[in-house]
């Protein structure tokens, strides 16, 4: 029995829109579009941060350069009713490379050069350096570019699967 096709257009007006046309989907594609579109706004804030955070020069006895270059992560957060969320911050090292590096003589995270535990020495400042903030500037300065990347995924995301609900209801 064929039914009719499920018709859906998104214009880029505003999230409402969106929300509506989101609404429209199963929970479950919901919540997997909704997600993704999120991460994919979190990700243009990690590349800023990452652009930003500064970095060695030179290798030093208890820092390596680019470790905290690299130790910048996006992850999303837990997904509660019509809303998603994402976080970029920083990975620490685990409990168990902690203790790897301390059974092989280390003694503290300090010494470890792959531990990005600084971080935020460099993000907020001490008594003795100057802050040089490059997560809180990410933000500032691609929160709009991150918007729009969320509603640019969304849309496609949204009309990507109407299209293929459509295809199951044809057939």
């Amino acid at each position: 029995m064929a039914s009719v096709p499920l018709k859906v257009s998104v214009h880029m007006m505003g999230l409402e829109q969106l929300r509506r046309a989101l609404r429209a989907l199963p929970e479950k594609i919901q919540a997997r579009e909704l997600g993704a579109a999120v991460a994919a706004g979190a990700s243009v804030i990690r590349q800023e941060a990452k652009a930003l955070v500064p970095v060695l020069k030179e290798p030093q006895a208890n820092r390596l350069p680019g470790v905290l270059r690299r130790a910048i992560r996006s992850t999303r957060g837990k997904r509660r009713d019509s809303e998603a969320s994402a976080f970029v911050s920083i990975r620490l090292l685990s409990k168990k490379a902690v203790a790897a590096f301390k059974a092989k003589g280390g003694k503290s995270s300090a010494q470890n050069p792959n531990d990005p535990f600084y971080w935020r020495f460099v993000e907020f400042g001490t008594s003795k350096m100057r802050a040089q903030p490059f997560l809180r500037s990410a933000f500032n300065t691609k929160k709009e570019q991150a918007a729009q990347r969320i509603k640019e995924r969304l849309a496609q995301g949204i009309a990507r699967q109407v299209e293929t609900l459509n295809r199951y209801r044809a057939k």
